[in-house]
């Protein structure tokens, strides 16, 4: 149970990342143009303006990334880690009761 909480949590790291960042960058876009933090190329850094623009699409545009991102992570880490009926283990040692015991005297 513990693995499948850490993978399910590394898996969304990403997701989690790309939605916080994306709305930190759309709702507090970088007043001064840097070069430590914000979306930086040099077409974006040749004016406040196309700064600012830039800036606020890209964040636009990783926030809807991360809300699409989320859902299609849970699915997929769930088709991997969620054990199904006589996939990953064997049905009859677990779940019939006349195989069980079968099984047991067998032993």
């Amino acid at each position: 149970m513990g693995f499948r909480i850490f993978m399910l949590i590394m898996v969304l790291l990403i997701p989690f990342t790309m939605l916080f960042f994306g709305w930190l960058l759309f709702r507090g876009t970088p007043k001064e143009i840097n070069y430590v933090y914000g979306y930086r190329t040099k077409r974006s850094m040749r004016n406040g303006e196309t700064w600012k623009f830039a800036n606020q699409y890209f964040g636009k545009l990783w926030y809807l990334c991360g809300l699409l991102s989320v859902p299609l992570s849970v699915m997929a880490i769930a088709l991997v880690l969620v054990k199904q009926k006589g996939v990953g283990y064997r049905y009859f040692e677990y779940d019939d009761p006349k195989y069980k015991e079968f099984y047991n005297t067998r032993k």
